[in-house]
């Protein structure tokens, strides 16, 4: 099944299977799929959520709006979006997947999902490769011998008749536990969901060499308080992933078959995570270009209380900056937007103004940053504002706000001394 592929916001299907999807989402109630999606009179919409959509025989991948809507056709713009994507996800450790696995995994034919499925199923299988995880096991059954030890009330009601047997329980360290219970239902699941050949392949084995652990139906609360050991490390990767797919997909449990996929992320937050992660990660790179204002503290989500109330001595309302940063003798605040900017003087939303001005009071900062993206290289602008303190708008503030925009319309893992070189200019603007 090969993927419809669209960008954010621009989702089109048939006004049949726009009914059915509707009516599907409203019958379970899913708020988190509800909230995905907006249902117009001129069809659906997605909001700022991009991944993968599989319904029925229907399968979309959302890609975010970060290249020009008319450079989307082209195969090779498709795959820097999607290589993008899996090294943002890979960065802010959405998607459990190392940077040198990208090149590689992104040159793929096949859809996205076939390729998350991919990483799972290659995952699982070298680890299995190396050991099969075990647990104690707590198990009950009527033996010839006493084990464990002996349920009475149990034991009499089965051995009334027979006094040589004993209804015992015990732990047993065993393969049949739930962390391979979970492996097994999973991989065959996925099976019956891949088109890939090789996935089928190894997916196929994994199922055969977990024929002897119990099929169960498996969900999200059962294993949602599911902790490896310390032998069991190793399968972190595959673990994760399963969680993943078990936790975003609806499964019809009569025929053991997914019915629905949605492996979907905000493109608001993940925006936000992947600015925090990249300068914390290069801070150093970043700082051979700040001279005397070099960043010595970076914190993401840094939280302040607005108000305090003496005859309660409490404070109240929490406020949280995207990313605070500290020089030695400078706070400065970036706050991200994912909202496409051309870069033009005064092209920003008042309320994103009031916001910073708000954040950089309660923090005891003079500088702030917003930062968008943008889809074209030569829209990669910086702006630089000064508060106006009285209505004859002097220029006497100290309080700046910079907007700046990034652009994300080139591979950003091998680009990445661009990225580091922009944000660097970015910040040195700033301070200076």
């Amino acid at each position: 099944m090969q993927p419809t592929i669209f960008l954010e916001y621009e989702l089109k299907f048939t006004r049949e299977y726009e009914k059915s999807l509707q009516g599907y989402l409203e019958k379970i109630k899913d708020e988190s799929l509800q909230n995905i999606f907006t249902f117009t009179s001129k069809g659906i919409k997605a909001r700022n959520y991009v991944g993968i959509l599989r319904y029925k025989n229907y399968q979309f991948e959302i890609l975010p709006k970060l290249i020009d809507k008319e450079k989307i056709e082209t195969k090779e713009e498709q795959a820097t979006i999607l290589k993008n994507l899996l090294y943002m996800l890979s960065l802010t450790k959405k998607l459990d997947i190392k940077e040198s696995e990208i090149a590689k995994i992104s040159k793929s034919k096949n859809p996205f999902l076939e390729i998350l499925i991919k990483i799972y199923a290659n995952s699982l299988f070298e680890c299995l490769k190396r050991f099969v995880p075990k647990n104690y096991v707590t198990e009950e059954d009527n033996l010839n011998f006493l084990k464990g030890k002996l349920l009475f009330s149990k034991h009499i009601i089965k051995n009334s008749v027979n006094q040589a047997k004993f209804y015992c329980q015990y732990d047993e360290f065993s393969e049949n536990n739930l962390l391979n219970q979970l492996f097994y239902y999973v991989s065959r699941l996925l099976y019956f969901v891949s088109n890939d050949n090789e996935n089928k392949r190894i997916l196929k084995f994994i199922t055969d060499f977990f024929c002897d652990i119990d099929f169960k139906k498996i969900n999200i609360y059962k294993i949602r308080n599911l902790k490896l050991t310390r032998n069991q490390t190793a399968f972190q990767k595959p673990f994760d992933l399963a969680k993943m797919f078990l936790e975003n997909s609806s499964i019809d449990m009569n025929q053991h078959k997914i019915k629905t996929i949605s492996l979907l992320w905000d493109m608001n937050k993940l925006f936000e995570e992947f600015i925090f992660e990249f300068i914390r990660r290069n801070k150093d790179k970043i700082n051979e270009n700040l001279e005397n204002n070099k960043i010595e503290r970076i914190k993401y989500q840094k939280g302040k209380r607005l108000l305090y109330c003496e005859e309660a001595n409490q404070h109240y309302g929490n406020t949280f900056v995207d990313i605070f940063l500290e020089s030695k003798d400078r706070k400065f605040i970036i706050d991200t937007k994912y909202k496409i900017n051309e870069g033009k003087f005064g092209e920003f939303a008042n309320s994103d103004i009031f916001q910073m001005i708000t954040y950089e009071t309660i923090h005891n900062s003079q500088n702030a940053i917003l930062i968008y993206p943008t889809i074209e290289k030569n829209k990669e602008l910086m702006h630089k504002y000064k508060l106006c303190e009285d209505k004859n708008y002097e220029e006497d503030s100290n309080h700046y706000i910079t907007t700046a925009t990034i652009y994300f319309g080139e591979n950003l893992q091998i680009e990445k001394q661009n990225l580091i070189e922009r944000l660097s200019k970015i910040l040195k603007e700033t301070i200076n």
